[in-house]
């Protein structure tokens, strides 16, 4: 091997780290750069076709309906055909007669109608009433929607792969940018026309029911776009069609080409750069480093009078003056042990009798040390309890705490984490509340803060059965008060005892899952024997922390049948490995558990036996597994209860809306959206306490979702509860908000206030 000086190794070096640095930081900037308006453009345009789909009339479903079997009756697409069509192409089957009579008729140009209005609602100017033609009236106020159509599946194909148009917004081709020709994007769309949808999954995951985009950039015949899709339902809730939304994304397409040449200029001349610093680096260091060398040679044959002669004073003189220094030490140290090696023999009797007295201490203070360890785990035991009785939920425990003692003839276990889980009753209905904990500490001190942990959840559990106004409260609600409490009670130690903990609720009939995350890791979903992480809304310090200002958000997710939740401790990370080079080192993946739980199929009972496989644990491990078998309502059913909802909303059919909206949350509470449009409903349908109470619900959720808080104030000065609201116009004062309603909410409860004084001093 090639012996390489170390000035020029550093040189090599500086030049490495730079143009890897250099190189990382650009792709990580273009990653996020191109993620940012990918992301951003794909969620408008996907929230713009949940509108539209809303929007949709039952006569327009139906000439849907109609024009879908007049097509696949009278006009079937061959195979042959299929098979010779190219991914992006286009084949027109219908005779052009049949098409311009199709295209004449009155229910058809109301699809077009409706196909238009979605695309100019992205114009900057509103929509008139009037028919829209296919080309904007005004030249400087293009819609960023290019076009809006209508797809529909052929029968007997189940990958559509192949998919016809029913209706196309801009089914004319005209020479709308009036440059005298007709471009590739203006030709016309007709009726019945096959289309080629090859390397589109937004497609599938749209006639599977859900409002979708395709993962990247869509490239066909007509340009390059941003597509979302979403699915047309007739009133049976049977798929029947998808609108698609084509946004044109060539300008963005272009803007990242031209960043990804910046880019590869940047990381050359960088390269250039480092390469030049690391070359005049290994020139400065070279001269001083063969001095240092020649010295360490000098000392190493033991010449201890040899000085190394650097006169510079940076590090270099810096690391010479010290080298002088380390020859001297050693030269005194060589002298002096001299002198210890005659006087060993003594010492060493010396320091054996002492150290016999301190091991006999130690025997006697590990006896008392094991009766606290045996006593503290009695008192714990009772308080780590699964206690639920459910057909739809069934809990799982796993415990291994670190520390083992031995006690009275018995091998026992102590540690800080902590597991528990009941049956409740909130709000007349079936709840499992469950809690795993991990407390700061080692030992006795981290078993002290599970003790506190157990205690004070059981009294609060006790509570909860024992009080009708506990049981009233919503999951948000109970659960914000419990979290509340128990950090109270950790707070009143100082920081010496923290806890991070996860606290749940879970409905037994519907699996709506609601939790708080306290610093501790997150949940794991199983699903289809894949692992995967839960990410919470915010991720709140540990119970005990100072500066927790009260601002709990509370996650809510739902359980599909035959869903698993792992809720652990880091103790389940915190593995012991050994390299290639057989060191011990600490693993730092945190997928490592996802991979195991999806090897082992979430077997929680042969969970520590694959984790003793690859490693050693090293703390504490607790682990809650989940697992819901109940029946939820199909996908269709529930989007089909959203629309309804949607459409009484916009319709101003308020009492409707918060009937379907009640039926709903009964089975999915996550939408906070709706939670919202609801709230706004039951205000104006005069329900004030279902509206205060979607209100606070969603507030506990996302406390700054400053339009609810709006309207949750403005629903309790109606019902005259003024301190709540005054409550509230204090949490909206320290948000970025609307100025103007926060005034006018202050001025009415400034108003009402001065009203209640005056009849309160009347009534005196």
């Amino acid at each position: 091997m090639m012996n390489i000086p170390f000035a020029i190794r550093i040189g090599l070096a500086i030049f490495g780290i730079c143009g890897t640095l250099t190189i990382s930081v650009s792709l990580i900037i273009y990653n996020q750069i191109s993620g940012s308006i990918w992301n951003g453009m794909s969620s408008r345009l996907k929230d713009l076709n949940r509108l539209a789909l809303s929007q949709i009339k039952p006569d327009q479903i139906e000439t849907i309906i109609n024009l879908k079997s007049l097509i696949e009756t009278k006009y079937p697409v061959p195979q042959d055909i299929m098979n010779n069509l190219n991914s992006g192409e286009t084949l027109s089957l219908l005779p052009k007669e049949d098409i311009d009579k199709i295209q004449r008729q009155d229910d058809f140009q109301d699809i077009i109608q409706y196909l238009r209005r979605v695309k100019f609602s992205t114009a900057q100017n509103v929509v008139p009433k009037e028919n829209l033609a296919q080309a904007p009236a005004n030249k400087l106020d293009i819609p960023l929607v290019r076009y809006v159509y209508i797809l529909t599946d052929i029968p007997g194909v189940k990958d559509y792969k192949n998919l016809r148009f029913i209706a196309d917004g801009d089914y004319e081709t005209i020479d709308i940018d009036d440059n005298g020709m007709i471009d590739n994007d203006e030709i016309s769309t007709s009726v019945g026309q096959l289309y080629n949808t090859a390397g589109q999954p937004g497609i599938e995951e749209a006639f599977k029911g859900s409002v979708s985009s395709n993962p990247e950039y869509t490239m066909d015949q007509w340009g390059i776009w941003i597509t979302s899709y979403g699915p047309i339902f007739d009133n049976n809730g049977k798929i029947i069609a998808i609108l698609g939304i084509d946004m044109n994304a060539k300008g963005e397409f272009n803007l990242l080409r031209k960043l990804r040449i910046v880019i590869v200029v940047v990381i050359i001349l960088s390269i250039f750069l480092s390469f030049l610093a690391g070359y005049i680096i290994s020139i400065y260091f070279n001269k001083p480093i063969s001095a240092l060398i020649k010295g360490v040679d000098s000392v190493s044959k033991e010449n201890y009078d040899y000085h190394v002669d650097i006169k510079s004073k940076d590090e270099l003189g810096l690391l010479a003056n010290t080298f002088n220094l380390m020859v001297d030490s050693v030269k005194e140290m060589k002298s002096r042990l001299q002198d210890y090696t005659e006087s060993l023999e003594e010492k060493v009797e010396k320091r054996t009798i002492e150290l016999k007295q301190s091991l006999d201490e130690i025997n006697t203070l590990k006896v008392q040390q094991d009766g606290d360890y045996f006593l503290t785990s009695l008192l714990l035991e009772p308080l780590s309890k699964n206690t639920v009785n459910s057909e739809n939920l069934k809990i799982e425990f796993l415990l291994k705490q670190k520390k083992e003692f031995f006690f009275k003839n018995k091998t026992l276990n102590l540690g800080g984490d902590i597991n528990i889980a009941h049956s409740v009753t909130i709000e007349n209905k079936k709840y499992i509340v469950f809690l795993n904990g991990d407390a700061m500490g080692k030992s006795i001190q981290g078993a002290g803060g599970a003790l506190v942990l157990g205690s004070v959840f059981q009294s609060i559990i006790a509570r909860l059965n024992l009080s009708p106004i506990e049981q009233s409260k919503s999951p948000e609600r109970w659960l914000k008060d419990a979290f509340v409490e128990m950090h109270k009670v950790f707070e009143a130690f100082d920081g010496s005892m923290l806890m991070s903990s996860i606290i749940g609720l879970i409905n037994d009939r519907t699996g709506s899952l609601y939790f708080i995350n306290a610093e501790h890791p997150n949940l794991i979903l199983f699903r289809d024997n894949k692992a995967k992480f839960i990410e919470p809304n915010t991720n709140l310090r540990k119970l005990g922390t100072e500066g927790i200002d009260g601002q709990v958000s509370i996650n809510v997710i739902n359980l599909e049948k035959n869903d698993s939740i792992f809720i652990g401790s880091d103790g389940k990370d915190d593995i012991l490995l050994q390299n290639e080079n057989k060191h011990r080192i600490i693993n730092e993946d945190e997928s490592v558990i996802l991979n195991i739980l999806e090897k082992i199929n979430g077997n929680i009972e042969i969970l520590l036996d694959e984790i003793y496989k690859i490693g050693e644990i090293y703390d504490d491990l607790s682990l809650i597994k989940l697992t819901y078998s109940g029946e939820r309502p199909s996908v269709q059913f529930l989007e089909l209860l959203r629309n309804k909802a949607l459409n009484y909303y916009f319709e101003k059919k308020y009492d409707n809306c918060t009937s379907i909206l009640s039926q709903l949350f009964e089975y999915d509470p996550t939408d906070n959206e709706l939670l919202y449009y609801g709230s706004y409903a039951a205000k104006l349908s005069r329900n004030l306490t279902l509206a205060a109470d979607w209100g606070e619900r969603l507030y506990l959720r996302n406390p700054k979702n400053t339009n609810n808080l709006i309207n949750l104030i403005n629903v309790l000065l109606i019902q005259n509860n003024l301190s709540r609201a005054n409550r509230f116009l204090g949490r909206l004062d320290k948000l970025e908000h609307d100025k103007e309603n926060y005034n006018k909410l202050k001025l009415l409860y400034i108003k009402k206030y001065e009203k209640l004084k005056l009849n309160n001093l009347f009534i005196n």
